[in-house]
């Protein structure tokens, strides 16, 4: 079999699996219906249930009487985990030292701003990768 016929092959099947990948991985990120849109979860629920046309005015009553009260418990859970975050934060501070409080710090950054924080891993991540020399083609690598 000639070389480039293997490479071609690999080249190939990776490129297809990283298609693969991609396509997963946007899958399982895009953004579920939320109280934000309540036309979005009574659109699926409709979809996913076959509910019908009386069914489905019921639901939309349901979630429209229930939606403020999901919204308020949800804003009032955020105050209360944050004031506890601020607490722990204000309790921790003092027991670490300049060093320790600087990398504190940093990670606060990341948990605030968690998609930055993924936008600079991948773009550590790719910048790395191209830094360095390719060794797929390379000569002195020889195929087993």
């Amino acid at each position: 079999m000639r070389p480039w016929i293997k490479y071609a092959a690999l080249f190939s099947s990776g490129f297809l699996c990283g298609v693969t990948a991609m396509g997963i991985a946007f899958h399982h990120s895009s953004p579920k219906p939320s109280a934000k849109h309540p036309d979005e979860v009574l659109e699926r629920l409709s979809s996913k249930l076959d509910l019908s046309d009386d069914q489905r005015d019921k639901v939309a009553e349901l979630i429209a009487q229930e939606l403020p009260k999901g919204q308020s418990l949800h804003r009032e859970t955020k105050m209360k985990f944050k004031a506890l975050r601020v607490s722990f934060d204000n309790q921790l501070r003092p027991l670490l030292n300049e060093d320790q409080r600087t990398k504190l710090a940093a990670m606060e950054n990341q948990w605030e701003n968690p998609r930055k924080a993924k936008m600079r891993f991948w773009a550590y991540h790719w910048s790395f990768q191209s830094s360095r020399p390719s060794t797929f083609c390379s000569p002195t690598v020889t195929p087993k």
